[in-house]
């Protein structure tokens, strides 16, 4: 955010239609730039061609101009070798080379893309002192004067390829047409031009001499490492044209005239048996390589003049096309903007006459909407913000009526709350005291609780002794009903014998009944012990009875005890349960005593509370005058806005 902090305060300090116009400028002025650098491009491209087709046309002449001089050359070399049969070949060459170089003048100075006076101008000069020679003097003079002219034209070609761009062409299929017809071709007939001159002259001789060989040679070296040179590039012209319609012109070229003449260079100088041919004849076959060399450069300066002329116009309709677009959108651009800058300027003000209608209160008014870019959507964010206020305002003047109706009426309701929580307050006093003494009365009955349990316990502890004593009492009484069963089974012993006894004496007496008088005195014994058997089971009878009336009574006593001892259980276990009972009645009262001293609490805080009430009772007293008062100033602020109700 740094990073855009400065434009971001630039653009907060212009108005919206200087931001408009800064960014137009930043938008059109890079636009117009990049279209104007384009567009130059173009032109230039454009320019470069039609500099091309300008360099072709004085090439042509160039190219004439060399012809003729290398004929002039090479007749003036047969003249002074003394062949005064190719004279008419020499003037028509002296006349055509005059004309041309007036021509190349003519033509350099009405070019305007590149000047080229002084080079033609140059050639001109060299070209009148070339004329001024007499052909009466030493041959060679004349022949390298003819020789630095055509250098001199060579040089003006390379000046010219380079002013009109030939030499730098951008395109590879005229870049290398334009270094066939400007060097390699041009080179090419210059070296036959010479072998053909040099030849002649040797051969006007009559004979040839080593030396005259020898350069032979070298002239038929040159011929086919030129001859090759020429043959590559056109290979390479053809490669790049493809399936072009010059593909077949390019491969319809014919040197074999040329091949023809640099065999019979090499032949004459690697032979010397061989017939040598007539001078004349020999020039007429190096003219026909010169020519067929020429031939092919006429061909070939016609193809690049086509290319260049199809590319020519191909550019300017480019141009014209790209000139037309380039205006089209840089229009349709301004259209655009300016349809923008005042979109965006109307919906602006619209806006701000929105806010400045709102501000003032009036919140009835509606923006138009239409469209669906960004300020459509805050203009109907604005309306719907203006629809939201005016329900807010309406809500808030009716809120404002509620409170200070409400306000009224909770000031109404302190008053009367005020009151109620003074008797409140009153009556938490009293209960207060009540509670007081009702924790006594709790308190003491918690004592007394105690004190019971502690008799409870202590009665208890009696009875249970109780028990146990009559428990064991119990036990006696069984072991004496167990003796009494015991003496009860001796008595019946007893009665058993006594009966038995009786018996006894009763056949005792018997028998002394049967003895007689000798029985007498054991009769009188049997009757003694009859009665002693007789009362002792009277005895027996007797004590069986006290013994069985005993042995109620035992039993009887036994079940009192019984008894006795049940109801001391029943009053042990009811001691256990008053005690109980009143273990938790203490316990009771002791919480009871607790939840009281907690009730104590509660009802001091109680009070305290009811007082704090009390003074926030007040305190809402004095917020709902304030409220009145704040909904009074509401209602008037409120009564500022005008709204749809």
């Amino acid at each position: 955010m740094r990073l855009f902090a400065p434009g971001m305060a630039l653009m907060g300090r212009l108005r919206m239609s200087r931001k408009l116009a800064v960014l137009a400028l930043l938008f059109m002025l890079p636009l117009s730039i990049c279209l104007y650098a384009i567009l130059s491009d173009e032109v230039n491209v454009y320019t470069s061609t039609r500099d091309e087709l300008d360099g072709i046309r004085l090439l042509e002449t160039s190219q004439a101009l060399l012809k003729a001089v290398q004929k002039r050359r090479g007749a003036s070399a047969s003249l002074m070798a003394g062949s005064p049969s190719i004279r008419p070949a020499f003037d028509a060459a002296n006349a055509e080379s005059q004309r041309l170089i007036a021509t190349l003048r003519e033509q350099a100075a009405a070019t305007r893309r590149f000047d080229l006076t002084a080079q033609t101008d140059a050639l001109a000069a060299q070209y009148a002192q070339l004329a001024q020679m007499p052909l009466s003097g030493p041959g060679k003079d004349v022949f390298d004067a003819h020789t630095a002219l055509v250098r001199a034209i060579f040089a003006f070609t390379a000046d010219l390829a380079d002013a009109s761009q030939l030499a730098l062409d951008p395109q590879a299929v005229t870049y290398y047409l334009a270094n066939s017809v400007a060097l390699s071709l041009p080179s090419a007939a210059e070296m036959a031009a010479i072998a053909r001159g040099k030849g002649a002259a040797a051969l006007s001789q009559g004979q040839l001499s080593a030396a005259d060989r020898g350069a032979l040679g070298v002239h038929a070296t040159f011929l086919r490492d030129q001859i090759d040179t020429v043959r590559h590039d056109l290979k390479r012209v053809q490669h790049a044209l493809g399936s072009m319609d010059g593909a077949t012109l390019v491969q319809s070229v014919n040197f074999d005239n040329f091949d023809a003449f640099g065999n019979t260079v090499a032949s004459l100088a690697s032979n010397p048996n061989a017939p040598l041919p007539e001078s004349n004849a020999y020039f007429d076959a190096g003219t026909r390589a010169v020519d067929a060399v020429y031939r092919a450069h006429g061909q070939l300066s016609g193809l690049l003049k086509s290319l260049l002329a199809a590319r020519e116009r191909a550019q300017a309709a480019h141009i014209a096309v790209l000139s037309v677009l380039s205006a089209a959108s840089v229009s349709v651009a301004l259209y655009l903007f300016i349809a923008f800058a005042r979109r965006t300027g109307d919906d602006v003000n619209d806006i701000a006459g929105s806010m400045t209608q709102a501000s003032a209160g009036d919140l009835r008014g509606r923006l138009d909407v239409s469209g669906r870019d960004e300020l459509a959507s805050i203009k109907l964010r604005l309306n719907e913000l203006l629809a939201s206020l005016n329900r807010t305002i309406v809500t808030t003047k009716a809120s404002a009526e509620s409170v200070l109706t409400g306000s009224e009426e909770i000031a109404s309701g302190n008053l009367d709350l005020s009151r109620r929580t003074e008797e409140q307050a009153a009556s938490l006093e009293q209960t207060a005291a009540s509670m007081e003494e009702l924790t006594a009365t709790v308190r003491h009955n918690a004592d007394n609780a105690k004190q019971a349990g502690a008799l409870s316990r202590e009665a208890s502890t009696k009875a249970s002794a109780s028990g146990e004593v009559i428990t064991r009492a119990v036990g006696v009484m069984h072991e004496i009903g167990k003796r009494s069963t015991d003496m009860a089974a001796m008595i019946s012993t007893i009665e058993g014998i006594a009966f038995q006894t009786n018996i006894l004496a009763l056949n005792a007496a018997v028998e002394a009944a049967r003895a007689g008088e000798q029985g007498k005195g054991f009769a009188v014994v049997a009757g003694e012990v009859r009665t002693l058997a007789h009362r002792t089971a009277t005895a027996a009878k007797d004590v069986k009875e006290m013994i069985e009336r005993s042995s109620s009574s035992v039993e009887g006593g036994t079940r009192l005890f019984h008894d006795a001892q049940a109801a001391i259980r029943s009053v042990i276990e009811s001691v256990t349960n008053v005690d109980a009972i009143v273990n938790e009645i203490a316990g009771a009262s002791l919480q009871q005593g607790e939840g009281i001293e907690q009730v104590n609490i509660a009802i001091t805080q109680l009070d305290r509370t009811t007082q704090q009430n009390a003074a926030l009772v007040e305190q809402a007293a004095a917020a709902s005058a304030s409220l009145k008062e704040q909904a009074l100033r509401m209602e008037e602020v409120v009564a500022t806005f005008h709204v749809d109700v």
